[in-house]
């Protein structure tokens, strides 16, 4: 089995969370199903989907390490349930996390490692779009048309890294857009972290700007 990814290094941000977790600073993952995640919200998904809320799952073929029987040692699958069911309609599901940034200004660097049931894209900002450039920002050719429909995408994990330029006391929104083709879907984050750098290498600069009140 794969190593376990470590837990979440919020860094230049006041918190960060893995998929499927209880409690954000030990990232101890709920290991049943059906529990929600209320650190991700479900803000987009196929039509025909009412109420959707995240939720932990798992199926088999999903990749699965360690002692938690739905996910690693620090994270749990999660899917969309709608209507009191697990949701298995074809399209995109965006699950969002909220992230706000401490007392720094200046270029972040946030990774970790996902999977997803079918393919995925990554989306950053105070209003999400698509991440440009990095490594492991989509899976399986990306939501949309051209989605793959394979086996790799959900029972392995793929490392994903890229930078961002962040002010201090903002909040940004970090989505991961899955796909389905069929049957269901799901999404598993691990080892999310981020550290403050500029292009150099060096650490971004505290902002004197004060807490806001």
């Amino acid at each position: 089995a794969a190593a376990a990814a470590s837990s979440a290094i919020a860094g230049p941000f006041t918190q960060l969370c893995n998929t499927g977790v209880s409690n954000c600073t030990t990232e101890s993952p709920n290991t049943t199903q059906g529990v929600a995640d209320s650190n991700y919200t479900v803000t987009a998904a196929p039509a025909g989907v009412t109420s959707p809320t995240a939720v932990t799952f798992f199926t088999g073929g999903y990749f699965q390490n360690g002692s938690n029987p739905i996910g690693t040692p620090t994270a749990s699958w999660i899917t969309t349930k709608s209507g009191g069911s697990v949701s298995e309609a074809l399209g995109t599901f965006n699950y969002q996390e909220a992230i706000t940034t401490g007392d720094v200004t200046g270029q972040v660097t946030i990774s970790g490692s996902w999977g997803v049931d079918n393919c995925g894209t990554l989306a950053w900002g105070s209003t999400p779009v698509a991440v440009s450039s990095g490594t492991g920002i989509t899976i399986g050719n990306g939501v949309g048309a051209n989605c793959a429909s394979v086996t790799s995408t959900f029972n392995s994990l793929t490392a994903f890294s890229f930078n961002e330029s962040v002010i201090a006391h903002t909040t940004y929104y970090l989505d991961f857009e899955v796909g389905n083709t069929g049957l269901v879907t799901a999404l598993l984050v691990d080892g999310l972290s981020a550290r403050c750098t500029d292009a150099s290498g060096t650490a971004c600069a505290a902002s004197s700007t004060p807490e806001p009140s």
